[in-house]
């Protein structure tokens, strides 16, 4: 019988001893089909203050024709996020695109003095406060093609970066399975640094109801208490976004009176953040992805939440409740009926965007969804050599104080 290829052999991880977050990557995820051949390309490394009108107009049409594995990658939502990225990130936007300037693909990056504790220097892709995936920008079937240029550039434009550190990829997403495709073809060292998982529905996947029964019942009993108490129930899907202004007023201040504006952390806290959050907000109205819906009691709104769709993929975007009505859970009574209006639409893909830790609404989705970071070594054979001291080093240090951390 033959032996499986490395690309056949799905998902096989090994873990580092002591640490749940330190592993090495999988050779590859799933088969992907082959980028066509586009000939010689160019790498840049735009500052977003730089980006004229024709590198604007590439780059809506890559949005236009690329993967839909993440919204939060696409020039409306990514455009304005660099717009209100802090000063001193000096963010880069990194393209390749073809001879004739056909953007292939798109990941803003910039540079750090240290990785984590430990002091060197690295890439790092950049998010926004508010981007729950890191995937780039691709042409469909071009994610090998970007990767080996980008990696190129780096190990070439070097100002002793020993590593490109990629934040927030889904374990399921052909960019990733591009990524760990080329990494094994070229032996260029890899490594997953942490990963979790989150609620999702996947179409792919053997169909499960959304919840469990006894999760339902409880639900149903708080929904029945909530009206005895407060008044007649309400739950408002909106599809439309013609009441966008109007929503988004009433969402900022419900977010900003519980535990995130106690903590400085609700988008009503910073200037940015919110003009960040109405910018996309209006732009996802205008392209027709922005969903909103609303929970009320008695006439009050008691939770509130928005997400994105495409014609493949959902994502979910923003989430808040009263907490004075804490009691009868409407945060989970809200995020049952968006469960059950996804399930609706059999072929949609939908990422909750759960934050890590978040637990309370896994019972509410049928499926998971794997999301990591990873570290991918650059440069000559010294800085790779460098890398994996470093990476050693991180998992010897996590052994040795893995018990003072569990005290």
């Amino acid at each position: 019988m033959a032996r499986p290829s490395p690309l056949a052999r799905l998902v096989r991880t090994r873990r580092a001893p002591g640490r749940a977050g330190m592993m090495h990557a999988p050779s590859t995820l799933f088969l992907t089909h082959s980028a066509p051949v586009i000939g010689p390309c160019q790498v840049r490394l735009i500052p977003p203050g730089q980006l004229g009108e024709e590198d604007r107009a590439r780059w809506a049409q890559l949005s236009r024709a690329a993967d839909e594995g993440n919204i939060f990658a696409q020039h409306w939502f990514m455009d304005a996020a660099l717009t209100h990225a802090p000063r001193e990130e000096d963010v880069h936007l990194a393209v390749v695109q073809d001879r004739h300037g056909r953007w292939i693909g798109a990941l803003p990056l910039f540079r750090e003095k240290s990785f984590g504790r430990w002091p060197v220097r690295i890439w790092t892709s950049w998010l926004s406060t508010n981007q729950f995936l890191g995937t780039p920008l691709l042409l469909p079937d071009h994610g090998e093609f970007f990767w080996r240029q980008l990696f190129a550039h780096l190990d070439s434009h070097s100002e002793g970066e020993i590593l490109l550190f990629l934040r927030q990829l889904a374990f399921d997403d052909s960019a990733s399975a591009a990524l760990f495709a080329h990494c094994a073809a070229t032996g260029r060292p890899v490594r997953m640094t942490q990963r979790h998982e989150r609620p999702a529905r996947r179409p792919d996947a053997p169909e499960g109801a959304p919840g469990d029964r006894k999760t339902a019942s409880r639900l149903r009993g708080l929904r029945r208490k909530l009206e005895r108490d407060h008044g007649k129930i309400c739950i408002d899907i909106i599809a439309d976004g013609q009441n966008i202004e109007q929503w988004v007023d009433q969402f900022l201040p419900l977010e900003k009176s519980g535990w995130k504006g106690r903590r400085g952390s609700a988008l009503g806290c910073d200037q940015a953040t919110e003009a960040l959050f109405r910018n996309v907000m209006q732009h996802g109205q205008g392209n027709g992805s922005l969903r909103l819906a609303s929970l009320r009691a008695g006439g009050k709104d008691i939770a509130m939440t928005s997400w994105f769709e495409t014609r493949t993929h959902g994502y979910g975007f923003k989430m808040a409740f009263d907490e004075a009505y804490r009691r009868y859970a409407p945060g989970q009574q809200l995020m049952q009926e968006i469960a059950a209006h996804i399930a609706r639409r059999a072929h949609l893909y939908f990422d909750t965007c759960a934050p890590e830790g978040t637990t309370s609404y896994h019972k509410l989705w049928p499926h998971r969804r794997m999301i990591f970071d990873a570290a991918i070594a650059l440069g000559s054979t010294p800085r790779r050599l460098a890398f994996e001291t470093l990476m050693n080093a991180r998992t010897f240090y996590a052994n040795i104080t893995a018990p003072w951390r569990r005290i």
